[in-house]
């Protein structure tokens, strides 16, 4: 907020909040990698399941259901409770996998047959896909490739490639475009279309178009690209996805002109940079230690992480 009481954008790329000053105080999140807050900066945390890294590019809190290695990376922690989804200790379970309810920290099968979730005193409130809930019951959906029915057994969305018939019943057929693979909820409207090794379509205003542009995550249509993938930037006049050039060596894919998003195997990223790994053979570290060897070489945990 500036002297006239007016809210100014921060200047910080993926900064979520900055004081008056403009500088950077918190990054945003952006799952499964994070931002990490480093002289005023936000600096992409490159390491999986990790929300919080110190400056050495170590991790230092890890999100739920993984804990922080002695190589400063996040592992899954394990504890060995049938039907357990996420642990948050050992003996201790947060979440449970469909078809089981948690109750004093463990999972316990749901007795209702196809229930997807229950509750502390399980009684079934959601059913599989293809089945609806009736008094804590789950029956099957009359209607052929129905995904998900009402409790009046009405067919509300279909099985992949296949949509709903509103003026026929709520009866499900075939997507009518042939490169669809997702209308559930209108047969004759795509939300989602397939993709093979030689073409690629993307859905636009319910229609499949070909999307045939290298690095592209979405086209808006026929061979127009509307958003790149990391590392690229889109080409405003010819629609196609060209490579961010940040010349840092070791660097895979740029996040700009002069920051890396993510390094090279042997690199790892290092504020805005790549550093090589020190250890030989190393195929993925950070500032201290090896924590992934090249093919043909076996991680020594007791002998100080060497290949």
């Amino acid at each position: 907020m500036n002297n006239n009481s007016t809210c100014l954008p921060c200047s910080t790329p993926n900064c979520q909040y900055c004081n008056s000053m403009d500088v950077c105080t918190s990054c945003v999140y952006s799952f499964p990698l994070y931002y990490k807050l480093v002289n005023g900066s936000c600096i992409i945390c490159n390491i999986s399941m990790c929300q919080s890294c110190n400056s050495n590019g170590s991790c230092v809190q890890c999100s739920e259901g993984y804990e922080v290695s002695p190589n400063g990376t996040c592992i899954q922690v394990t504890c060995n409770i049938t039907g357990c989804n996420y642990c948050a200790s050992t003996n201790n379970c947060s979440y449970c996998n469909y078809g089981y309810y948690l109750l004093n920290s463990i999972c316990l099968l749901c007795s209702t047959p196809n229930c997807q979730n229950c509750n502390s005193n399980n009684t079934c409130y959601s059913c599989n896909s293809g089945y609806y809930i009736n008094n804590s019951l789950c029956y099957p959906c009359s209607t052929p490739n129905c995904q998900y029915c009402n409790s009046s057994n009405i067919c509300v969305s279909c099985s992949s490639r296949y949509g709903l018939i509103t003026n026929n019943n709520n009866n499900c057929a075939p997507c009518s475009d042939p490169n669809c693979g997702f209308c559930p909820n209108n047969y004759a409207y795509c939300q989602g279309c397939s993709y093979t090794q030689n073409n690629s379509y993307s859905a636009v205003n319910g229609s499949c178009v070909l999307c045939n542009v290298d690095e592209c995550s979405r086209c808006s249509g026929v061979n127009q690209c509307d958003t790149c993938y990391t590392g690229y930037t889109l080409n405003n006049s010819t629609y196609q996805c060209d490579p961010i050039i940040c010349n840092i060596p070791g660097c895979q894919a740029c996040q700009n002109t002069t920051t890396c998003a993510y390094c090279n195997s042997s690199y790892y990223i290092n504020g805005s940079q790549c550093l090589p790994c020190s250890t030989p053979n190393c195929a993925f570290c950070n500032s201290v230690t090896c924590y992934s060897c090249y093919a043909g070489y076996k991680l020594m945990v007791n002998a100080n992480n060497t290949c």
